[in-house]
């Protein structure tokens, strides 16, 4: 299953910055397979003024194995073009009789 989630551009006049977005999410899983569970969500933000054009971008997926959940983050900032910040994280969590 996917759904896409448009945000229309926004803008708040009193502060001169057009806000606007999108984002993404996706969920699989195959029948009898419960550990083949796929969640994912994408986030973009846009924020610009005359001067300035900052995007973000935040990533989230979830899974498990018989063993452990696993959790993917990131997220990453830009200046008009140019990458000023990109982070990730890949947690697993150990499965205590769940």
């Amino acid at each position: 299953m996917r759904k896409e989630v448009p945000e229309p551009e926004t803008q708040l006049a009193d502060i001169g910055t057009t806000f606007s977005g999108n984002s993404v999410w996706t969920r699989s899983i195959r029948e009898g397979e419960p550990n083949s569970s796929l969640w994912t969500v994408e986030w973009t933000r846009q924020m610009k003024r005359t001067n300035w054009n900052i995007r973000t971008q935040s990533t989230v997926e979830l899974s498990s194995s018989a063993d452990y959940f696993r959790i993917k983050e990131s997220i990453a900032a830009w200046d008009d073009e140019k990458e000023i910040f990109r982070r990730a994280w890949d947690t697993q969590i150990k499965r205590d009789l769940l």
